[in-house]
């Protein structure tokens, strides 16, 4: 499986991005530091989202983490 990690996923070029590479069949794991309100764009792909900002090292690990468990 390949799988995609994008930053900003929720709005502007991160979402268009996610929902590009799930198009294409890649399992998206997404960050951005805002809730998820509406992740209905993404139905029907592999999406899977993270809360978290990239300036704090417990975030990127959980990002990582997280993207790591889907290859698995």
């Amino acid at each position: 499986m390949r799988i995609a990690i994008v930053t900003g996923a929720l709005g502007g070029i991160g979402k268009e991005t996610a929902l590009h590479l799930g198009r294409f069949g890649y399992a998206v794991v997404g960050m951005d530091v805002v809730e998820a309100q509406d992740l209905s764009a993404f139905e029907g792909l592999e999406f899977t989202y993270v809360k978290g900002d990239l300036s704090n090292a417990d975030s990127r690990r959980m990002l990582v983490d997280t993207a790591k468990e889907k290859g698995e």
